[in-house]
Formats: structure tokens, sequence, C-alpha cells
């Protein structure tokens, strides 16, 4: 189960995580993107949300189930959800998923991502 899941063996198909994004709280449950570099220095990110019952990504076929596209385009679409979710989260999980935002820019930007 483990080896097929992006989440859990990134190495397993050439990926290492950058970092990822929780839009809330979790409650018995999660709702992430998950954000990945490829060995050419190409950017991946996937979204999957669920209860505790199963495990983050293992629906999740790669690269079928994910985005891939410049920091710019990886900037857009987590803003784009930032802002879906401001009518929903709390200000806590706000601020806590813009820091999370930041600091996955902040890495990119450190291994020159672009």
């Amino acid at each position: 189960m483990y080896e097929n899941n992006v989440y859990y063996n990134p190495e397993a198909y050439g990926l290492t995580i950058i970092g990822e994004v929780s839009w809330s709280e979790p409650h018995y449950g999660f709702d992430y993107t998950l954000v990945l570099t490829d060995e050419n220095g190409k950017l991946w990110w996937g979204r999957d949300s669920g209860c505790s019952c199963p495990e983050p990504f293992e629906n999740h076929e790669f690269p079928n189930d994910f985005l891939s596209g410049t920091l710019d385009e990886l900037i857009a679409s987590l803003y784009l959800v930032l802002k879906a979710e401001d009518a929903f989260c709390t200000e806590k999980e706000y601020e806590y998923s813009s820091n999370q935002i930041a600091r996955i820019v902040e890495k990119c930007m450190l291994r020159r991502i672009k």
C-alpha cells in the first residue's frame, strides 16, 4: 500500500517532497495539497482530502492525477484554493495555510526551481 503511494514513497517515482499545504485543521480527516519536484526540477502538485479511514493520495496515480507547471503556476493554483477556502476556514487556518504556501515558495526559490 505505502510503496505505491507517492505521499509515503515519493522516491519510488523519482520525486522529492517540497512541502504540503493543509487546508483545514485535521479533525479525523485530511485536506492536503502535496508539492513535489522530480529529478529534473519540474514541479508537480496534487490535492486529496478525506476522512481518517483512507490514506492520503491512496487513489492517486502519478503522474495522471497530478498537475505540473512553473513556480508561478503553482503559486497561482495554491492561492486560488486558499481564496476558495477562505469562506470556510477560520482565521487561524487561513494564516497556517498561507504560511505553508510561503515556506513552499521559499524552498522552491532556494532550490532555484522556476
